[in-house]
């Protein structure tokens, strides 16, 4: 796979808390040169992205590698795809080059992460950080493997062209 060596991230979260609009900023980076860029459903912006990708000053899709994760809480096999076909369906894309997990642990699924301009930022950090009983985020068991086979299935029916696991993060 042949990506970009500079690539523009679209984590709206800030240090302070506060979170930023970025179809803006994307629109910038895209007429600056960007052509990677890394998005997260954990991100909760793919809608507002998606829109400057499909502005009429954005490159064509071709030119454009788009590298898209899934966030934590929806490892199990059955939740794999749909959160897949729902990030690309907000990005308005038929297809990932690279869809990455968002992080090697899977945390317990409550409910699919939509776009926060639908649900509301409250209920969608509730979605994305499950708790226990004792306040400490909820750890499913799912099985890396299992999660890795529907990794595959999404490129072999065509949604991601690579797949692979990110890097540790914490929330």
């Amino acid at each position: 796979m042949n990506l970009p060596t500079i690539g523009f991230g679209t984590s709206p979260y800030r240090p302070d808390g506060s979170r930023i609009d970025l179809e803006e900023p994307v629109r910038l980076a895209l007429d600056a040169g960007y052509r990677l860029f890394d998005l997260a459903e954990m991100y909760g912006n793919e809608r507002a992205i998606g829109r400057a990708l499909r502005s009429s000053a954005a490159p064509h899709r071709s030119e454009i590698k788009l590298v898209g994760k899934v966030w934590r809480t929806n490892f199990r096999p059955e939740h794999v795809r749909r959160a897949c076909e729902a990030s690309l369906q907000r990005l308005g894309v038929d297809t990932f080059d690279l869809y990455l997990l968002h992080a090697p642990e899977a945390w317990r699924y409550l409910a699919p992460l939509e776009d926060p301009e639908e649900i509301g930022w409250p209920e969608f950090e509730r979605r994305a950080a499950p708790r226990d009983e004792t306040g400490a985020i909820a750890i499913d068991d799912v099985p890396l493997a299992e999660t890795w086979a529907a990794m595959h299935e999404l490129v072999s029916d065509g949604l991601a062209a690579h797949i692979g696991i990110g890097a540790e993060s914490r929330m």
